[in-house]
């Protein structure tokens, strides 16, 4: 008998006799597969008393006269006062009702649809390499005050191995300018870049004590000379013993005794005599 090929319904051949039993029979097949519900996927003991129309995926351990025969994954559906076995294809989905989940078929097994999803889009298509990929001008991950939780938010990135990377980059037209996380180790750094093939590491705090490095130097907000440590905040009671070393830069030489130099000079003596006759 030859039959459609993506729902296996019996077509009608030239000149056939009863041609009515062809019909009914696919009507049936239609009435099981359209809307597709199960009574459950993890029954594993044949029903007794079966509703007309009930259908269950069956799972493996199953056990009955008729559900031992028929193949672990299959369709049984109940009609006519008997049970059928409908073999399901790729891709087709059911809704389950003792679990209110639904589930697909990936070809071998019923997989519930979201928890082991190989790719998901989100208005947008995934691949391969980003298995899950959203567009949207925002995205919000709170506390579970539904179940509810313990009230804390926690994002997770974890790495195989220290020499392998977990890291969060930021782009720019889809080329990198910033990333912050564990690069290539375990010690915390951030690196920046002008055009996304060039990087240079502009912070990293290790792992062993937390203290902080600089590999590509600092610079004064004010002035854009490189200086070599960070400078106290003003009011603090070293700030007046730190003005002496403000004039350092990196190659160990004055800065230019420019007019802007002379300007931030004096703004700093003057913050100095302020923080001095304030502290007590």
């Amino acid at each position: 008998m030859e039959t459609t090929p993506r729902l296996g319904l019996e077509l009608v051949q030239a000149q056939q006799a009863q041609k009515h039993v062809t019909v009914n029979e696919s009507f049936r097949r239609l009435d099981a597969l359209v809307q597709l519900s199960a009574v459950s996927a993890t029954t594993a003991e044949e029903p007794a008393s079966p509703s007309a129309g009930a259908i269950y995926i069956l799972p493996a351990g199953k056990s009955g006269s008729a559900w031992s025969a028929m193949a672990e994954g299959a369709l049984a559906a109940y009609q006519d006062g008997a049970w059928v076995e409908i073999v399901p294809a790729k891709g087709w989905r059911a809704f389950i009702e003792d679990e209110a989940a639904l589930r697909i078929f990936g070809g071998l097994d019923w997989a519930v649809l979201g928890e082991t999803q190989e790719r998901l889009g989100l208005n947008t298509t995934a691949s391969d390499t980003n298995r899950l990929a959203v567009k949207s001008d925002a995205a919000l991950l709170s506390h579970d005050d539904v179940t509810p939780g313990s009230g804390d938010a926690r994002q997770m990135i974890n790495k195989s191995a220290e020499e392998k990377t977990a890291s969060v980059v930021f782009q720019t037209a889809w080329s990198g300018r910033a990333e912050f996380g564990l690069n290539g180790d375990d010690d915390f750094s951030l690196k920046v870049s002008a055009n996304g093939a060039d990087w240079r590491e502009a912070a990293r705090f290790a792992k062993a004590d937390g203290k902080a490095s600089f590999p590509s130097g600092l610079k004064h907000p004010e002035t854009g000379f490189a200086i070599r440590s960070i400078l106290p905040v003003p009011g603090a009671t070293v700030w007046s013993r730190s003005i002496a070393s403000m004039s350092r830069v990196t190659s160990a030489r004055a800065w230019p005794r420019s007019q802007a130099c002379r300007a931030a000079c004096s703004r700093w003596q003057a913050r100095s005599r302020t923080s001095s006759s304030t502290t007590p």
